[in-house]
């Protein structure tokens, strides 16, 4: 998660569902002292509020809803 410059690296989740796995990955960086900021993503609007309340200590993970099959490019 660290680059080896000090900088500190995003993580996308896409699909985030109530957040079990951006929860875990910030607990795995804090453990191991390494800043992590991760935006996750979820198309529902009621898993959204719900992974905010779950995850509302978690200060590192930034939530967003978006469907991201609207506007997807055709192949």
């Amino acid at each position: 998660m660290h680059s080896h410059t000090g900088k500190i690296n995003i993580v996308v989740i896409l699909g985030a569902g109530p957040a079990d796995i951006p929860r875990a990955i910030v607990a795995w960086s804090r453990q191991s002292r390494l800043p992590v900021s991760l935006t996750a993503v979820d198309r529902n609007d009621d898993t959204v509020r719900l992974a905010r309340e779950l995850a509302r200590d978690w200060p590192e993970i930034h939530f967003e809803q978006h469907d991201l099959r609207r506007n997807w490019p055709a192949i």
